[in-house]
């Protein structure tokens, strides 16, 4: 990771303004400093076109849900209804369906999370 200067540097001075009692513990408030810093800072990029690729393959399922949800056995309430069917078959194929979806936003999800600090990804901001 590289590390920003002026963003350290204004982690440290922010360390420095919470003193108790007017002293300073200078290697708590560095240390404290440097992970506040670490914990707001970006994860690391992605090696080039790992973003691309995971879209590509998110897209690809996206595009097999549509196919899948167009297929008579995924067809909507009135086929069903008109057919008096829904047995297994529709069921399995519902499923896959939902999965397919479940996998591109899955890999959506993590994509957007690539891109916010470390502190948000775990709940903390």
């Amino acid at each position: 990771m590289k590390i920003d200067p002026k963003g350290l540097e204004q982690a440290i001075a922010a360390a420095f303004c919470t003193r108790e009692n007017g002293n300073i513990d200078f290697d708590a408030a560095i240390a404290t400093a440097i992970n506040a810093y670490l914990e707001a800072a970006p994860s690391p990029s992605p090696a080039p076109g790992v973003v691309e690729a995971l879209r590509s393959e998110a897209d690809r399922a996206y595009c097999r849900y549509l196919d899948k949800m167009s297929r008579k056995l995924c067809l909507g309430e009135e086929a069903k209804l008109r057919d008096g069917k829904f047995g297994a078959a529709e069921l399995d194929a519902h499923r896959e369906a939902r999965e397919l979806f479940g996998f591109h936003r899955g890999i959506h999800f993590a994509l957007a999370s690539l891109s916010r600090p470390a502190k948000e990804r775990e709940g903390g901001g």
